[in-house]
C-alpha cells in the first residue's frame, strides 16, 4: 500500500505519465469487452453505494474576475451570490448526515465572495473542512494567512494557465500573471509555515494552442516548488457541446465524439450547490445548469440524495441508456471504471 502510495505521489508531479495513463485506458475502452465490462462495473458500484457518497461542493458565489479564454464567462454574464441564511442551512444539514468536508466552489472565484472567511468561521464551528478552486489572483499573503489561522482548508487547486507573462495574460484574460505566481508562491511558504503538510495542494492548467510551447516550462517550474502535491495538464473539452473550441484548442483523448459512453461515475459522486440553491449531480454544464436534481430552499440534503430525479437518472445510466438524456447525451466525459 506505501508503494502504490509514493507511486501515485510520484505520478501526479508528472503530467507526462498522466497523459499515458490516458491513452492506455483509452486504447483499452476500444476493446470489445469494454462495453460489459463498464456497465457491470457501473451495476456493481451502484449497489455498493445505493445513494453516493453524499459529498456536496457549494457555489458561494458565481461571479468570476477572469474572463479566460476557454470558460464561459469569457461570453456570458454570469453573476449572483449565495445568501448566508441559505449557506447555514447547507451546512446545518451537513452536519445531520455526519458530512465533514465540503467544497466552497463551482463555478465561480471564491475569493470574490464577500462573505467567504464568515462562512468559513460558521462551518469551522461545527469542526467541519473544506476545499475549493481558485485563480489565486486574489489570495495574496494576508488572506491566505487568515485561511490558515482559520483552519480546516484540505485541499486547493490553482488554476493557471500559462507560464509566461505573454500566455498566461493571453489566456487568463484580466489577471495578472506575476500577481497571480507571487500569491501561489507565499501560498506554498505560508504552508510550510504553517506546517500544513496534510494541506493538498494542486496546480492545474487547460491544454490550448496558446500554451502548448509553454507546457514545458510551466511543468518544469510548478515540479520545482516546495508543497506542490499535483501538477494538473487538463484536456480541453467543449462544456456539454455549447462551446465552440476550434479556435482556442483541440478536444482531450477522454472527450472524443461518437463513441460508446459508459454509466457516469459522477452521479454517485458529489452534488453541486449552486448560489440560488439548485443542485446538479456535475458541473459539467456549469453554464447552462439544465442538468437539476433538486432544490435546497424547499427541500434538505438527505431528500434530494434519495430523491427521484437523481435515482432516475441513474436508472437511465445503469440501462446503458444515457444516449437518450438531452445533457448526458452531449457530455463527452467517460468514467473510469478500471478502479473503484
Amino acid at each position: 500500500m506505501q508503494i502504490k502510495k509514493q507511486l501515485t505521489k510520484y505520478a501526479l508531479r508528472r503530467p507526462r505519465l498522466m497523459d499515458l495513463f490516458k491513452t492506455i485506458v483509452l486504447n483499452l475502452r476500444r476493446n470489445r469487452f469494454y462495453k460489459p465490462y463498464a456497465l457491470k462495473a457501473a451495476q456493481n458500484y451502484a449497489l455498493k453505494y445505493p445513494h453516493g457518497n453524499n459529498g456536496i461542493s457549494i457555489e458561494t458565489i458565481l461571479n468570476c474576475n477572469a474572463r479566460c479564454i476557454m470558460c464561459a464567462h469569457a461570453y456570458k454574464q454570469l453573476m449572483g451570490v449565495m445568501s448566508m441564511d441559505l449557506f447555514k442551512k447547507i451546512i446545518k444539514d451537513c452536519r445531520s448526515l455526519s458530512i465533514k468536508d465540503v467544497g466552497l466552489s463551482v463555478y465561480g472565484e471564491p475569493l470574490m465572495d464577500p462573505f467567504l472567511f464568515e462562512r468559513i468561521h460558521f462551518l469551522r464551528k461545527y469542526n467541519m473542512n473544506y476545499g475549493f478552486f481558485t485563480n489565486g489572483s486574489l489570495l495574496d499573503k494576508s488572506k491566505a494567512r487568515i485561511l490558515f489561522e482559520l483552519g480546516g482548508l484540505k485541499n486547493i487547486n490553482f488554476s493557471i494557465c500559462g507560464y509566461k507573462t505573454k500566455v498566461y495574460e493571453a489566456v487568463m484574460v484580466g489577471l495578472k500573471r506575476d500577481v497571480t505566481y507571487k500569491n501561489v508562491i507565499d501560498f506554498l511558504s505560508l504552508k510550510e509555515i504553517f506546517r500544513r503538510h496534510d494541506l493538498y495542494v494542486s496546480i492545474s492548467t487547460v491544454k490550448l494552442h496558446l500554451n502548448k510551447k509553454d507546457m514545458r516550462d510551466f511543468v518544469k517550474f510548478w515540479q520545482k516548488q516546495k508543497g506542490v502535491d499535483a501538477i494538473i495538464t487538463a484536456d480541453l473539452w467543449d462544456r456539454v457541446g455549447s462551446q465552440s473550441i476550434e479556435n482556442i484548442g483541440i478536444l482531450g483523448k477522454m472527450h472524443k465524439k461518437n463513441i460508446w459512453r459508459s454509466p457516469c461515475k459522477q452521479l454517485w459522486g458529489s452534488v453541486y450547490i449552486y448560489y440560488d440553491g439548485r443542485v446538479a449531480p456535475c458541473c459539467d454544464d456549469g453554464d447552462e445548469r439544465k442538468l437539476i436534481i433538486g432544490d435546497v430552499n424547499s427541500q434538505n440534503l438527505l431528500e434530494i440524495f434519495n430523491g427521484e430525479p437523481i435515482e432516475n437518472l441513474r436508472k437511465l445510466h445503469l440501462g446503458n441508456k444515457r444516449h437518450l438524456h438531452p445533457v448526458c447525451s452531449a457530455c463527452s466525459h467517460e468514467s473510469n471504471w478500471f478502479q473503484e
